[in-house]
């Protein structure tokens, strides 16, 4: 008989019944969680972990990898997440925003201050 602890949740178990909204999420959005985790309970465990993860801004794709699910799932998660107000999108560039010079340089430096 299988060890019961360590099967895992059916992955469409991670998210809500019934259609999502339309998800704003692409695997390079950020997202960051609204509220510190240990303020939210009752939500399932990957949940948690994905508003852990997500206290600091962290990219769509990077909070998949780490909480090794896929990205369709993690994107239903967060849309879900979203929904209820804990956490917060902030959408990827777009092709100005990213061909923007000025930005590109900010970025550089912000990156070699750190």
């Amino acid at each position: 008989m299988p060890d019961q602890s360590a099967r895992r949740t059916r992955l469409f178990a991670l998210t809500p019944a019934g259609a999502l909204p339309q998800s704003p999420f692409a695997m390079h959005s950020f997202v960051t969680a609204a509220v510190p985790v240990e303020q939210v309970g009752g939500l399932p465990r990957e949940w948690q972990g994905a508003m852990d993860l997500c206290q600091d801004s962290r990219a769509v794709a990077e909070v998949a990898a780490r909480l090794g699910l896929p990205l369709t799932t993690v994107i239903g998660m967060l849309t879900e997440l979203a929904a209820r107000g804990l956490v917060h999108h902030q959408p990827p560039m777009t092709e100005n925003q990213a061909a923007d010079v000025t930005l590109l340089r900010r970025i550089k430096h912000g990156l070699q201050a750190l």
